[in-house]
């Protein structure tokens, strides 16, 4: 796990070569929190083109300096900054049988794998990465992100200045020196939406996030192609058995091996614990293998939040070294500033990992395993049984589609609660998966998100990305509505605010998080079973549940569903009332000119007294954002 910056240049006449180092070396000092152990800087000469590689490494695999990168291939003349884990290296390792390996690191194994398969070898790498890979024959650079996206590459197209630059992060593509921090208006209008902004667009006007799943290539000349060589949907399992006792099987079988493979390392590594169905199920998998990891988790005073005893007892079950750390309203107090400082780029969450993060690096651990995924593929989330068709059926499906907008039209009026303004939405909606799950994850609607922003900037507003692409991908998947709403939140809420968070977050204390659910053998396998022997209406997560407690026949048949959540709709009108209220106070928010301070102050308002239900998620996306606004010095153009 590393953090990785470049910079290429091309054409005869390049910027100035000192400014040029000088910047790579600035983005390089903005991530070696991603990776403090080693770090290393290579220049690339070729006709057309000079390109800078830079890595900051968190020494994982092969401790030795033998791992520090950009890494050459010796036989090609290769070179590559690579950030990631790539589980099956070792088997990979074994088809070259006659290679003579230098290091015992993956980073040898990308390298090995470009030169026999090309571009190809995507298909090969079981795991999580960004790289980018200078192919000196060809005299391009190749880059790509993992299949989920749980690996994060940003970059910058100065066409005009003849350079692209790129980074794990867009602070550091902001400290080069050669990216204005000029505030993008569609992507903010984006962010209030969906608490964070979806890919490939970022706050930062010109800064893109490379898709999941996607490569990009860069000429000598400055041309770029950008193409997906994956996709869940697509990749799916056509053959995948649809008899519930086979599926129990191949479940167990392939729920084992994606965690026994997420254990590679020559370091220890350690696990989130809630007690919840996931992070049990990923701690007994490990158990079977043979693993004892050290497991952690988080408890509040607030019972209602508090998980911290289910915890207990599923450490004690399974015979883990389990610690345990309390945080009080004062403890979060102090931490809120550190986590916002943490946010590369800004979401509505992320605060929950960076407190369990926190406590396992002070446990001197590099490598922790997460939950994040069992709930967009089993079925855990609300929008599951929401969209369930025969809730839309009962909803409003019948209704004919002028009465609905009559309808919507009334509920508009009549309050602005959160809750009335999803109602109008779906009522408004075309009632498909993909018209009506994106209304599902707005925080703000559309029409309140647009009231937010000041008039000034009310000019750059594009269509919602989620609905586009969702009704363009699931118009013939309608029959298989819960495996329609999986890749719906696989592909939005998961890949935009949980993985990105997991990144930012962990990264911040040189932590390392893997997420086995995501391993694409098993999502595969997963995405491609029917919704009947995957989905039970009454029971979420059923499958997972099941398979559980064979494994574990002391977990409880039932458990309430709560999720790694701060206490925030509390603590917000109690110990961080002062924080959140001079982030929001109307001179701060007018200055900047980028949000409409009346109405942010009527928001806050109506939050405290409780008047409209406004949920406390709208209070801090807004206080997030105006945060990382100050923070990273952003302007309105």
């Amino acid at each position: 796990m590393c953090g990785i910056a470049g910079i290429a240049i091309w054409g005869e006449s390049g910027p100035d070569r000192s400014k040029v180092e000088a910047a790579l070396l600035r983005m390089m000092a903005a991530v070696k929190h991603r990776g403090p152990d080693d770090g290393g800087v290579r220049w690339v000469e070729a006709p057309g083109m000079r390109l800078g590689l830079a890595q900051t490494r968190l020494s994982i695999l092969d401790l030795s300096p033998a791992g520090r990168q950009p890494m050459a291939d010796p036989n090609t003349g290769n070179w590559i900054a690579y950030n990631g884990e790539i589980y099956n290296f070792r088997e990979l390792r074994a088809r070259w049988s006659g290679e003579e390996w230098r290091t015992g690191t993956d980073t040898e194994v990308i390298l090995a794998a470009y030169r026999s398969n090309g571009g190809d070898m995507l298909q090969l790498l079981r795991g999580m990465f960004a790289f980018a890979l200078w192919d000196a024959a060809a005299g391009r650079l190749l880059m790509a992100r993992d299949r989920f996206g749980i690996k994060p590459l940003y970059y910058f197209n100065d066409s005009q200045g003849r350079r692209l630059l790129f980074a794990s992060e867009v602070r550091a593509l902001l400290a080069s020196g050669l990216v204005p921090p000029v505030l993008d208006p569609a992507a903010l209008l984006q962010y209030l939406q969906y608490q964070s902004v979806p890919a490939p667009r970022t706050l930062i006007r010109g800064v893109r996030m490379l898709m999941p799943g996607h490569r990009m290539t860069l000429q000598p000349g400055g041309a770029i192609h950008e193409s997906q060589y994956w996709d869940l949907l697509d990749n799916a399992r056509t053959d995948a058995p649809a008899d519930p006792n086979t599926v129990r099987r191949e479940l167990a079988e392939r729920i084992e091996d994606a965690v026994r493979c997420h254990f590679v390392s020559d370091v220890p590594v350690a696990m989130f614990l809630s007690g919840g169905i996931d992070s049990t199920l990923m701690a007994a998998a490990a158990r079977r293998a043979g693993i004892s990891p050290r497991t952690f988790t988080v408890g509040f005073s607030e019972k209602e939040y508090d998980e911290s005893a289910q915890a207990r007892e599923v450490a004690a079950a399974l015979g883990t070294d389990h610690t345990e750390v309390q945080l009080n309203a004062g403890d979060q107090l102090a931490l809120i500033p550190q986590a916002l400082r943490s946010m590369d780029h800004p979401t509505g969450d992320g605060v929950n990992t960076f407190v369990i993060s926190s406590a396992v690096h002070d446990a001197d651990i590099k490598v922790a395993i997460s939950g994040v995924g069992g709930d967009e593929l089993f079925g855990g989330y609300p929008s599951f049984r929401r969209l369930r068709p025969s809730a839309l059926g009962r909803l409003f499906a019948r209704t004919p589609a002028g009465l609905r907008r009559a309808g919507a039209a009334v509920a508009g009026a009549l309050t602005s609660s959160t809750r009335s303004e999803k109602m109008t939405g779906l009522l408004r909606s075309d009632l498909t998966v993909g018209g009506m799950f994106p209304i599902l994850r707005q925080v703000f609607s559309p029409r309140a998100a647009a009231g937010l922003i000041a008039p000034a900037l009310d000019t750059c507003f594009v269509d919602d990305p989620y609905e586009a692409r969702l009704k363009s991908k699931l118009k013939d998947f309608e029959g298989r509505a819960m495996s329609a709403v999986s890749y719906a939140e696989s592909v939005t809420y998961m890949s935009d605010v949980l993985l990105r968070d997991a990144d930012q977050m962990g990264m911040a204390h040189s932590l390392e998080l893997r997420v086995p659910f995501l391993d694409h053998p098993l999502a595969e396998f997963t995405m491609g079973l029917p919704d009947s022997v995957k989905y039970d209406p009454s029971l979420p997560k059923s499958l997972l549940l099941d398979l559980l407690r064979r494994w574990m026949p002391s977990y409880p048949a039932v458990r309430p569903k709560k999720g790694f959540a701060l206490p925030f709709d509390p603590r917000l009108r109690g110990p961080l009332r002062d924080f959140s209220s001079s982030r929001l106070a109307t001179d701060r928010i007018a200055s900047r000119g980028i949000l409409q301070p009346a109405v942010v102050r009527d928001l806050w308002t109506s939050f405290l007294d409780r008047r409209g239900r406004i949920s406390w998620s709208r209070i801090w996306t807004l206080v997030v954002l105006e945060e990382w606004i100050e923070r990273n010095g952003v302007i309105v153009n």
